[in-house]
């Protein structure tokens, strides 16, 4: 017995959902998100240290194969923080350097 291409349709559509949601679900968070997330007044220090200590591992891996680039990605960082405020940013600033 033949099948009606409705059918074939259904099948493959079902197929179809059932790959996405497991390429979905299996697809890792991505740890580029800002930790800190979007409101920087409540994030907490320690959570804006680790967002800068990330970009600035980001920048020292690319120090080596391209330095300008390096040192581009490293100032980048530290303008990325003054969202938080000047002595805030100067905090985890701080604190990355005297821990390396």
């Amino acid at each position: 017995m033949p099948i009606s291409p409705l059918t074939g349709f259904i099948v493959i559509a079902i197929f179809s959902v059932i790959i996405i949601v497991a390429m979905i679900s299996s697809t890792p968070s991505n740890p580029r998100t800002p930790i800190a997330g979007n409101d920087p007044k409540t994030a907490t220090d320690n959570q804006i240290y680790r967002e800068f200590e990330i970009c600035m591992n980001d920048a020292n891996k690319t120090i080596p194969d391209d330095k300008l680039k390096g040192h581009e990605m490293a100032v980048n960082c530290y303008s990325q923080l003054k969202k938080y405020g000047d002595k805030r940013a100067k905090k985890a600033f701080k604190l990355y350097f005297e821990d390396k």
